[in-house]
């Protein structure tokens, strides 16, 4: 974590403009299907590819500039739900997006310099609120090319979900998932851990909904602290004609 401050800091010091300008060019393709068995099953499946080239930053001797990368990655994404009755329902999912060592570390380890990691903008995944951004902050979340995982090692994220609707008016949903990398981490892990999630909705009036998250993700060993992370998010709707 220390790590980008400092070459930031380096960076500047040697009049590089930080962040660092550069270009890429970027195609995604991939297909998407519901498909249901009878009344009570639901399955949606999602699977894409990206490839192109992307500017990466590098470091010759004290020298930084920007190379050119070819970029080429996989995501592929699941998600079944079973009714077990008119207000609740059960569900799994899986999420991968594959991952890579970023272009400056194969470099170090002498690896062919490119990037094999899912750099995703299409589709928008949003299975976990802590980890995907999803959640009540999905609308607000920044919908550009990022890495995918923690400093782009990719993520495998299996779940289980349980729904309850009693009413239009409410909903409440809870889901979990084991988070592990593609690429071992900069600490010698791949477990990001667990993470549990809990969403809640209540319209009392047409035009008024009240909102309520709690998120939290049991890390492992990928990360040098095994200290919980926690977010609780309280929200208000209103709608106008």
């Amino acid at each position: 974590g220390a790590v980008a401050p400092r070459l930031a800091s380096g960076l500047r010091g040697l009049g590089w403009p930080w962040p660092p300008a550069g270009s890429s060019a970027l195609v995604w393709a991939g297909l998407s299907a519901p498909l249901f068995l009878g009344t009570r099953h639901e399955l949606w499946w999602t699977g894409a590819v990206v490839w192109g080239r992307a500017s990466a930053l590098a470091l010759a001797a004290t020298t930084p500039y920007l190379q050119d990368v070819p970029v080429e990655g996989f995501l592929g994404r699941g998600r079944w739900r079973f009714a077990l009755t008119p207000a609740l329902a059960a569900g799994a999912f899986v999420v991968y997006q594959s991952g890579d060592l970023p272009p400056a570390e194969r470099a170090l380890v002498a690896l062919p310099v490119r990037y094999e990691g899912f750099l995703g903008v299409a589709p928008y995944v949003t299975d976990l609120n802590l980890f995907f951004n999803g959640g009540i902050s999905e609308s607000f979340a920044d919908r550009r090319a990022t890495a995918p995982g923690v400093n782009g090692r990719g993520v495998l994220a299996p779940g289980l979900s349980l729904a309850w609707d009693p009413s239009v008016e409410l909903s409440v949903e809870g889901r979990g998932a084991w988070l592990v990398a593609d690429e071992t981490g900069p600490y010698g892990g791949r477990v990001y851990g667990v993470e549990v999630d809990l969403n809640t909705s209540w319209f009392p009036l047409p035009w008024l909904a009240l909102l309520a998250e709690a998120d939290a993700l049991f890390p492992g060993d990928f990360f040098p602290s095994g200290a919980t992370m926690w977010r609780f998010i309280l929200g208000v709707n209103l709608s106008t004609p």
